[in-house]
């Protein structure tokens, strides 16, 4: 499968942290209205609270970096793949 192009965010509140990560067509508005509710980008959007999650698996390579986490219930959430240059190491330090 190929890598779909996102946004991916952390949001805080004085509860939880999350992890959000929405495709660019959601994001940058190219579907019309009618598409943007049929649009198949809907099913590969995240939200995964940092609260369900208990594993984080970190693989490293000369291209980037992959995530992945492990729910509570053991379901690996899809991939997310960051491009070479730090970006991975980046991003777990905000964690």
């Amino acid at each position: 499968m190929e890598a779909v192009p996102g946004y991916l965010s952390l949001h805080q509140s004085a509860e939880s942290l999350t992890l959000k990560w929405t495709p660019n067509q959601l994001m940058n508005g190219t579907l019309g209205d009618s598409e943007l509710e049929k649009s198949v980008y809907w099913d590969y959007a995240l939200v995964v609270p940092f609260s369900q999650v208990v594993c984080i698996h970190c693989h490293q390579q000369k291209s980037g970096g992959t995530l992945v986490l492990v729910s509570q219930d053991g379901i690996q959430r899809p991939p997310l793949h960051f491009p070479q240059g730090g970006h991975l190491l980046s991003f777990l330090s905000c964690l």
